[in-house]
């Protein structure tokens, strides 16, 4: 990624204000990081890359999570009504 001011520009906005927010406070950034991850001003283009890589593990993260919830809905169902419940 070239280190522009355009590049950090367009890559900073990739980031949706929920998963900005969620990585403010699961990650021990300092101060002055954590208001530009909140406010979506990430200066360089090193900082773009390390929230970037950061939010690809929370979304990961999330995924398996449901994952996780869907199955064992799947499970409870199955039991409570068998095949049916897939038709």
């Amino acid at each position: 990624m070239p280190d522009t001011n355009d590049a950090v520009k367009d890559d900073e906005w990739t980031a949706s204000p929920e998963a900005r927010k969620a990585a403010a406070r699961a990650f021990p950034w300092s101060d002055e990081m954590r208001a530009k991850i909140l406010a979506g001003h990430l200066d360089s283009c090193d900082e773009v890359r390390a929230f970037s890589r950061f939010e690809k593990k929370i979304r990961l993260s999330m995924r398996l999570s449901m994952q996780a919830e869907i199955e064992k809905l799947d499970a409870v169902l199955t039991a409570a009504f068998g095949s049916r419940y897939r038709e």
